[in-house]
């Protein structure tokens, strides 16, 4: 298993400080329905785009990990979203 780099470090680390942040705004509007929908496709479309920009600067974009990236972040979007009604 290969270390990681600086830049992956750093890209990682955004991407858990956004999921943090957004799991810690969904606890906190936990009696408004509407702002927890509104962050769970707040929350997919940045994982969606986080992913695609992450492999972009790696150079390993393929048209298969762009839609692994849809697939992964629509699915887990729909489970938060039934989970929220």
């Amino acid at each position: 298993m290969s270390s990681l780099n600086r830049k992956s470090k750093i890209s990682y680390l955004i991407l858990i400080t956004f999921l943090v942040l957004i799991m810690a705004l969904f606890f906190y509007f936990q009696h408004e329905q509407i702002y927890r929908r509104y962050l769970v496709l707040l929350m997919l479309v940045f994982y969606f785009f986080w992913g695609v920009i992450t492999q972009l600067k790696q150079g390993k974009l393929v048209k298969k990990v762009i839609l692994e990236y849809l697939g992964v972040s629509f699915l887990a979007g729909l489970l938060l979203l039934l989970i929220t009604f």
